[in-house]
């Protein structure tokens, strides 16, 4: 209920800017009464309500007092019962907070008697992994307030988000830290991690977790992690901790556990490990309940020289490390709460580097042909890995970045009610405003983030898929964008099959004619020998299909 209700109470808000931001009014003197969202947004109270640890909920009147009947979860760390179910928002008093789980009685300044019932809470915990745009950069460092104004800010009390910066820059500025802000180095991981999850006391902000919500005080992060957060929670109503340890600049090379004890795949598994004897402690406490598991990859650009093998190889050490370090352990009880196979890793893809508003971006370099080829496997090693998110094949001109948006959101009042931020900002319809650099702009990443959230809970079964999808199937060649009918026969060439939507990749099969075509590549680059020898003609035909949609290739 506190959500439905809050959100309403966000889009009547954001609408309200948005007009006065249309019709050239002043904002800044203008604020909408708080009498105006009761009168307009809240339903009739009802005699009782079940929340979840740590939800906020609101009433159409003020809470007079709380009475606690039964507690049945404990301090953090302690055996000690928790003090409260729920509280009166210090800072709001027709709300409470869930402090605790049990039961408890409200009283209304109208003398009604609301029964609460708090529940653990589910959470999933989701490492976020890769260089420069998984960690945030901004395009140009002179607008940095620019994305702190721009990141999407999710309800207090529904995400969480945990934060280790690759340099003192970025801490202080991506993570709106502070000038003597710490940033990640291996053996410093607990000092990011807070006593415990709703505990944002600390004078350190990057201890804070509530630091891309609504709350009072809270320092912002951009990037893609706010976004994603944001729509993981409106699509499954759980809540979820994104843990940020990506690197700018970095290499894949730096992330292969095998090169080194102190690299970046060594300093993220070490923040993620002290996140998850923290939530171990919440979920022994009773707070929590272990949702989903896993980690966020979008890498690429720095290694756009690398060749597909030696990619392949180097993802392939990465993710079966990370499967082994990121499970947990049970005959440890630090982890035995939060010990869990990973369900997924997701991959935001990732452009050439060559040009960020040309189709020359689209090159199918090394990495780009391996990360597709992983996400298109549906067995072996890579079964779990998805693809999360191909905006970057989508945004290549002025024009289809305004078809995107407008097919999506359709206007600025829809997309502004759907992208709730510190400015209300209009409809992007230019490739400039999203991606002009190797760096995507703030809402860029708040597109990506969440395209990468919605398309990953279809992917992992979190959520219904849509029946009977539009399916669409592009063959493209060596670089990236031109159709394979439209090249030349050659020998040995590159095929690659493009699914939409996204999270069909794993769907795509691929039957064909001749033993020619490579087997080693199947379901994504096809090195085949084109030419029969004999006669000139072409030797074989390849037919991609998706469900009962497919295009066939006849050179």
């Amino acid at each position: 209920m506190y959500k439905k209700v809050f959100s309403m109470k966000r889009i009547i808000s954001s609408l309200l800017i948005l007009a006065m931001l249309c019709s050239n009014i002043n904002i800044n003197k203008v604020e909408a009464s708080e009498e105006t969202f009761k009168s307009n947004v809240f339903p009739k109270e009802k005699t009782k309500y079940t929340l979840a640890y740590d939800d906020r909920l609101e009433f159409e009147t003020n809470v007079e007092a709380v009475e606690t009947v039964k507690v049945e979860s404990n301090k953090v760390g302690s055996e000690e019962k928790d003090d409260a179910v729920v509280k009166i928002d210090p800072l709001n008093s027709d709300r409470i907070i869930a402090v605790g789980c049990g039961k408890a009685l409200v009283t209304l300044d109208t003398g009604d008697v609301i029964k609460i019932k708090v529940k653990p809470a589910k959470i999933s915990l989701c490492l976020m992994v890769g260089q420069s745009n998984m960690e945030g950069s901004p395009s140009n460092k002179d607008i940095i307030i620019q994305y702190q104004q721009q990141f999407i800010l999710n309800e207090e009390g529904t995400v969480y988000n945990t934060y280790g910066p690759s340099n003192a820059w970025h801490a202080r500025w991506l993570g709106n830290f502070g000038e003597k802000a710490a940033y990640l180095e291996k053996g410093k991981a607990d000092e990011f991690v807070p006593d415990s999850l709703t505990d944002n006391s600390a004078e350190e902000g990057w201890k804070h977790t509530n630091n891309i919500t609504d709350a009072p005080g809270a320092l912002g992060k951009t990037g893609i992690d706010s976004a994603f957060a944001d729509e993981w929670y409106d699509n499954t109503k759980e809540k979820i901790w994104v843990v940020n340890a990506a690197h700018a600049g970095s290499s894949i090379t730096s992330w292969d556990p095998s090169k080194s004890k102190n690299n970046n795949f060594w300093e993220s598994v070490e923040l993620y490990k002290a996140c998850e004897r923290l939530l171990n402690k919440e979920i022994k406490a009773g707070h929590y309940k272990l949702g989903y598991k896993g980690y966020m990859w979008m890498q690429g650009e720095e290694d756009y020289n690398m060749s597909f093998e030696s990619y392949l190889k180097y993802f392939t050490r990465m993710h079966k490390m990370y499967e082994k370090e990121l499970k947990g352990d049970k005959s440890d009880s630090k982890y035995k709460k939060v010990t869990k196979d990973l369900d997924f890793g997701g991959i935001i893809m990732v452009r050439a580097h060559k040009k960020p508003t040309s189709l020359i971006d689209l090159l199918l370099t090394g990495p780009r042909k391996a990360l597709y080829y992983i996400c298109q496997q549906k067995t072996g090693i890579f079964k779990n890995v998805f693809l999360a998110s191909q905006l970057s094949e989508v945004w290549t001109s002025n024009k289809n970045v305004k078809k995107y948006f407008v097919d999506k959101y359709g206007g600025n009042k829809k997309y502004s009610a759907n992208n709730f931020m510190r400015s209300v900002q209009l409809l992007p319809t230019t490739l400039k405003e999203i991606h002009y650099t190797i760096h995507y702009s703030q809402l860029g990443y708040n597109e990506i983030g969440k395209d990468a959230a919605k398309n990953l809970l279809y992917s992992i079964g979190a959520i219904e898929k849509p029946k009977n999808p539009k399916v669409k199937i592009e063959l493209v060649s060596e670089d990236g964008y031109t159709d394979i009918s439209e090249v030349g026969v050659d020998t040995d060439m590159t095929i690659l099959a493009k699914v939409f939507p996204t999270y069909l990749n794993k769907e795509l099969s691929v039957s064909y004619n001749s033993s020619s075509v490579s087997y080693k590549y199947l379901n994504a680059i096809f090195n085949t020998s084109t030419m029969d020898t004999v006669s000139g003609n072409a030797a074989y035909s390849l037919k991609f299909s998706v469900n009962k949609s497919g295009i066939q290739y006849t050179p």
